[in-house]
């Protein structure tokens, strides 16, 4: 699921890519089940000390920034696909997909301040 979150710029090609075919079938299949999963998932799963910082948070803000990013070249089942996923996140978890991505971008990119008037000794 991890390849299929964070795939990048091949959520973007709906159609042909020099002549190959598009993914979108495939993604699309792919988040169904990741849905259905999340069904299964219980609803304190994201708070829990255990298991807040695991890899499938990651990869649903990952899954939601890529598909914001790509704009108008993603496809639309997969928009949709992508959306039920997040409106259930929100909706069951109380946690909005999109929100924490644009925070995770935000962190990465922040600039890092250093104060230089505290001497540092060596």
């Amino acid at each position: 699921m991890d390849v299929c979150c964070r795939c990048g710029t091949i959520i973007t090609t709906s159609a042909d890519l020099d002549g190959a075919a598009s993914l979108a079938p495939f993604l699309c299949q792919a988040l169904d089940v990741l849905l259905a999963q999340l069904h299964e998932v219980p609803k304190d799963f994201f708070d829990s000390a255990l298991s807040c910082d695991n890899f499938l948070g990651v990869c649903l803000r990952a899954l939601v920034a890529n598909t914001k990013a790509g704009g108008r070249g993603v496809d639309a089942k997969v928009k949709r696909a992508v959306q039920k996923i997040r409106l259930h996140c929100l909706k069951v978890f109380a946690w909005d997909l999109e929100r924490a991505a644009l925070a995770d971008d935000e962190d990465e990119d922040a600039p890092v301040i250093v104060d230089t008037s505290v001497g540092y000794a060596l």
